[in-house]
């Protein structure tokens, strides 16, 4: 990692979510991290940073949001959802403070397992989905009205 990643909390949680997806392929690395450079260059699609997690929120539709987290540092699967857990009851009011009606993530379905019992945890529903990919998935949806 460069010293601007280690200067930037938000660019070394990225490093590192990414990192460990990629299986430490810096190549991979820096073009997932190059795509998110772009997607935020367009209206509507921001980084939220909360301790150890980054949220990309992108608004989709009138007062809808679609939202993705990326954790950082070198922690095993439970201590990133307990992270996770912990940041994302800081996002969802602040997302009803913004006026956002209609809160979304997507998934694979072999990752609902691991992350869908803290959705389920805010109440969110669900639906089965085919992601952009063509993969099936799962969409985790909360109404912010309430």
């Amino acid at each position: 990692m460069n010293d601007e990643a280690q200067d930037n909390p938000v660019l070394k949680i990225l490093f590192d979510a990414f990192e460990q997806q990629y299986k430490g392929d810096k190549e991979k690395v820096i073009g997932a991290i190059n795509a998110i450079a772009e997607q935020v260059q367009q209206e509507g699609c921001k980084l939220i940073h909360f301790g150890k997690v980054v949220f990309i929120t992108n608004v989709v539709g009138s007062r809808m949001v679609e939202f993705h987290a990326l954790v950082g540092g070198k922690m095993d699967e439970k201590k990133k959802i307990a992270e996770l857990d912990k940041e994302l009851d800081k996002l969802l009011p602040m997302l009803k403070k913004l006026g956002v009606l209609i809160a979304y993530t997507t998934m694979p379905k072999d990752k609902v397992p691991v992350f869908g019992k803290i959705l389920d945890n805010y109440k969110f529903s669900k639906k089965e989905v085919e992601l952009p990919d063509g993969r099936p998935g799962v969409a985790f949806y909360i109404s912010l009205e309430k």
